[in-house]
């Protein structure tokens, strides 16, 4: 009996992990919102731990932010770090992400000086990255 317990409390072990492991497949990625109010997400997922960017006009550089946060069973809890041009930080949106269909719904607050709450529908990006090239330097 003690053998059995121990070998479902396994096996409910691995599918949990596995669980958490195909729901991070669903955020990892690019996504975008598709007005003339854009925003796109980026997140980069390793086990439980976010990293990404954050950017409005994603060509000009002062638009980047930083994502960090957690995945957990409900979605992603993070914040946007906005920085300034010295490297400071100029305010924080705190955020969370879920899933719902084909669609990531983006709600938090933010801390812009005239900020507040907000809810954003995005959709992923299907260009995804560009493929990283290798170049060769002649010296």
């Amino acid at each position: 009996m003690r053998t059995l317990i121990v070998v479902i409390v396994g096996l409910l072990l691995a599918v949990a992990h596995t669980a958490a492991a195909q729901s991070a497949d669903r955020y990892r990625g690019g996504w975008r919102t598709d007005d003339s109010d854009l925003h796109v997400y980026e997140f980069s997922i390793r086990g439980e731990r976010v990293r990404g960017i954050y950017c409005t006009l994603c060509s000009d550089a002062s638009t980047l932010a930083f994502i960090d946060g957690m995945l957990g069973p409900d979605g992603i809890t993070f914040v946007v770090t906005h920085v300034r041009p010295d490297g400071r930080t100029e305010y924080q949106d705190k955020a969370t992400a879920r899933i719902e269909g084909d669609r990531l719904i983006v709600a938090g607050t933010s801390g812009a000086s005239r900020g507040g709450k907000f809810q954003r529908t995005l959709y992923r990006d299907s260009r995804g990255p560009d493929a990283l090239q290798s170049r060769v330097v002649a010296a």
